[in-house]
């Protein structure tokens, strides 16, 4: 990367000119960073605060042209020249009138070409309106927020479908912001952005997200409808890629994405009923936010991706650790579950009436336990008081 940049500024002298004004705007930042020529031949970077304005000298595309960070802007500063990403420069109000904006037609979105080709929405500048709002910490904030009272409304208040509006609006907004950011979508906690100290303390939100969302839907599933799996939700995922293969030879991308929805809904309507397919498709909708981040994450670095699987780890470890260390002491108590569902230690009953059945048979089965343990243990005293009276 160094060796290309030297070679693009050592070029600036013959490269063909431009002339507007813009301003340095790194909404994610005090400062962009620029790119010099130093007097010994090596690359130097020099940070120039937000609001200085620059005047624009050329446009040059750095290595791969669909990476918009490889769209890179040319101009003189304080005597040298030097090149910066130019999806960080505002076109300034200061340019005469007519001046037409060199950098007006570039694509300056984070979102894979494959998906912004199909989901126009997904083509956001940094500097429109809406990138400046999906930049900014309100969106992870309302993310938090959001999923921070689903779980809230799931666990106090036992009311699933209550609490599943809140956690479609969190997913929702995370499906968003990754669709329409890529890997800037964890821009907060990126040390290529960050640094290294603010991405660790950045990473704490995201992680509390991804736990809070990981044990919603394992509690959900836990607590379902018996019968209701979440494995054919997870499978589907797994086939998302090979079914949007086919769907593209097919004609339609859309035809991998209805086989990835309605495999689990088939599977878990036919065991279960209307309950299991709407249990099923709140699965589906977490399941959306899980593979939306991951796209995220995956093209962030193996660093992120193995951060945020050891997060996913520990909520379902503590959720079913959790739900293994209450459930024992709580055999003989009938528990209310969201959704007007019933729980005897680990197992959930659709009417109080089943879960007062069943506690009626393990109580029976337990006594039935009890005298047949008594029973043996008479037995063993027998035995041993009579091979102490009688060796032989």
């Amino acid at each position: 990367m160094k060796k290309l940049l030297l070679l693009l500024l050592s070029l600036l002298s013959v490269l063909p000119s431009v002339s507007q004004v813009c301003e340095a705007d790194y909404i994610i930042g005090n400062f962009i960073r620029a790119y010099y020529v130093g007097d010994d031949g090596q690359l130097m970077m020099r940070r120039i605060p937000n609001g200085t304005l620059i005047d624009v000298t050329g446009r040059t595309v750095r290595g791969d042209s669909a990476d918009c960070r490889s769209i890179m802007a040319e101009f003189r500063y304080d005597g040298k020249d030097f090149m910066t990403e130019a999806r960080w420069l505002s076109f300034s109000e200061c340019n005469p009138e007519g001046t037409v904006d060199v950098f007006a037609n570039d694509n300056f979105s984070r979102t894979p070409e494959f998906i912004s080709k199909r989901l126009a929405f997904t083509r956001v500048s940094p500097l429109s309106r809406q990138g400046r709002m999906l930049y900014s910490l309100g969106v992870p904030v309302l993310q938090i927020v959001l999923m921070l009272l689903a779980c809230w409304l799931l666990l106090r208040k036992n009311r699933l479908w209550v609490s599943s509006l809140p956690f479609v609006a969190a997913v929702a907004v995370q499906s968003y912001a990754s669709l329409c950011m890529g890997d800037d979508y964890l821009w907060y906690c990126l040390p290529e952005y960050q640094g290294i100290g603010d991405a660790i303390v950045g990473f704490i939100p995201l992680a509390l997200f991804f736990f809070m969302e990981c044990a919603y839907l394992v509690t959900v599933w836990v607590y379902s409808r018996p019968g209701v799996s979440i494995w054919p939700v997870v499978a589907g995922w797994f086939l998302l890629y090979p079914s949007i293969v086919i769907g593209w030879l097919l004609g339609s991308v859309w035809v991998g994405a209805a086989i990835v929805v309605m495999f689990p809904l088939l599977v878990n309507g036919v065991r279960c009923g209307r309950r299991g397919v709407a249990e099923t498709v709140l699965l589906e909708i977490g399941m959306i936010g899980v593979a939306a981040s991951f796209a995220a994450v995956f093209m962030a670095g193996w660093q992120i991706v193995a951060a945020v699987i050891g997060v996913y780890f520990v909520a379902i470890v503590s959720v079913l650790s959790g739900i293994g260390l209450v459930s024992p002491a709580m055999k003989g108590v009938i528990t209310a579950l969201p959704g007007g569902r019933y729980a005897v230690g680990s197992q959930s009953f659709s009417t109080r009436a089943e879960a007062e059945s069943h506690l009626k048979q393990m109580r029976a089965a337990e006594r039935a336990r009890a005298i047949r343990e008594q029973q043996r243990n008479a037995e063993r005293e027998r035995d041993r008081f009579n091979r102490q009276n009688n060796p032989w």
